[in-house]
């Protein structure tokens, strides 16, 4: 009976040792991927992969770029941007544009997408990458005030001065005479971000300019509640 006891009582207390908190302790923090950029390649059924960059940006708005890497289809694939959520239950969700795409963070600090195929669609995490600087198509809630332009983009909220580009005085001259100083419209245009040194969105560019609706504004974006 003493021998059973003395068995006990050591199994309680290695079970004890590193596993309690102090009253007032922190718990420790929860693993979560760090903001930075991410890039891969995705399998592909009908081409030699697909190149894939996540910038996931720590303002919690997301660029996502793929590309074919088929010689014949180089200038081929997509852009997105919206928002990003990180949770334990559900990962990393990406909400902007079309389907939504949620991650789970591997042990290695790489990123996998959840997918119905089976087959890894891995990125990781690359030191020193660039700011997004493609030339990207988007919708934007625009005003003019104090003689600037200032656009809103819909999907990731993002805000920046619009400057420079071949369409930049077009949309301008469209925007005076259609709503004039300070009514907000709706455009939809082609550009570039410009980033300040602490990551802020400094300008965009009107690199073409396709449509203007003065009395519309963005679309509802997704509930979050819906998404995880």
């Amino acid at each position: 009976m003493t021998m059973r006891l003395l068995v006990f009582g050591l199994i309680l207390f290695l079970s004890g040792c590193g596993g309690t908190r102090e009253p007032g302790e922190p718990a420790p923090a929860e693993r979560r991927p760090p903001p930075g950029v991410y890039a891969g390649t995705f399998p592909c059924a009908n081409c030699a992969g697909i190149d894939t960059t996540l910038w996931l940006r720590s303002d919690g708005r997301f660029f996502f770029r793929q590309r074919y890497l088929d010689a014949r289809e180089a200038e081929l694939g997509g852009y997105n941007l919206g928002r990003w959520r990180w949770s334990a239950e559900s990962g990393l969700v990406l909400a902007g544009a079309g389907p939504v795409r949620r991650f789970t963070l591997l042990s290695d600090g790489r990123l996998e997408m959840i997918t119905a195929t089976g087959l890894d669609h891995l990125l990781e995490r690359e030191r020193g990458a660039p700011d997004f600087v493609d030339r990207i198509r988007l919708d934007g809630r625009v005003v003019l005030e104090d003689g600037q332009l200032r656009l809103t983009e819909c999907l990731s909220g993002l805000s920046a001065e619009l400057r420079g580009g071949e369409d930049h005085a077009r949309l301008r001259q469209r925007l005076r005479s259609l709503v004039g100083y300070g009514a907000p419209a709706l455009v939809e245009l082609e550009g570039r971000f410009m980033w300040t040194s602490t990551g802020r969105a400094s300008a965009l560019t009107v690199d073409r300019f396709f449509s203007i609706r003065p009395d519309g504004g963005c679309m509802p974006t997704a509930d979050w509640t819906d998404l995880i």
